[in-house]
């Protein structure tokens, strides 16, 4: 499967080892201190500023035990390159690279679809949980979460990125949330994406739909 966590890192490749680092954390957590063994490599740094977290603060989830969303916000992470995922028959992707699709494609031309950067770029990542696959109409309990998720992330990520400066400029790059493999609604979803981006007070919303039929939503 190569779906939206997977491109993430292979197009952030240290995303993997944010994710292991956090494992390594929170296996030392109890319910007082973050407690972190001298075998694991922090900078001197940054293992001040973990050592007065809770474990809350650092555990690698997007929701808690109680189902409350936590969002977590990744700044400054390198993106090192991007990979096509349209169909594209010439380049040995009939189908595409997307999801089940990426199986069926052979290394070569996975390696063909992906452009390599010649500097790294930054990419400010906000990891939030879609609403879980369910059958039959939203109802509100599920809609209130989901945009607080949102809401949640975003605010996250303009405090983040306004923090040296309260006039920079905030702009979501989003698309088809939750409706792959959890076969969300692209309506519901996608205007609540763009409500929440609104009540976060981000400046602007760069959508990018799947195909046409997203585009036309």
């Amino acid at each position: 499967l190569f779906a939206q966590d997977e491109i993430q890192v292979m197009e952030h490749p240290a995303l993997a080892f944010v994710r292991g680092f956090l494992g390594d954390v929170t296996k030392h957590l109890d319910d007082d201190e973050v407690a972190v063994e001298e075998s694991v490599p922090l900078a001197s740094s940054v293992e001040g500023d973990l050592r007065s977290l809770s474990p809350s603060d650092v555990a690698p989830l997007t929701v808690d035990g109680s189902g409350i969303p936590s969002p977590i916000v990744i700044c400054g992470v390198p993106r090192v390159c991007t990979v096509a995922l349209d169909r594209d028959a010439s380049a040995g992707r009939p189908r595409g690279l997307y999801g089940n699709e990426f199986r069926m494609v052979s290394e070569e031309d996975v390696l063909r679809a992906v452009t390599v950067f010649p500097e790294p770029r930054a990419s400010n990542l906000v990891a939030i949980a879609a609403p879980s696959p369910g059958v039959g109409n939203y109802v509100e309990v599920v809609i209130a979460r989901t945009l607080l998720t949102v809401f949640l992330g975003l605010s996250g990520a303009c405090r983040e990125a306004r923090r040296e400066d309260p006039s920079t400029r905030v702009v979501m790059h989003t698309g088809n949330w939750g409706c792959g493999a959890f076969g969300g609604n692209k309506m519901l979803l996608g205007a609540l994406q763009c409500l929440g981006a609104m009540l976060a007070r981000v400046d602007g919303v760069v959508y990018h739909g799947f195909d046409a039929s997203s585009c036309s939503v």
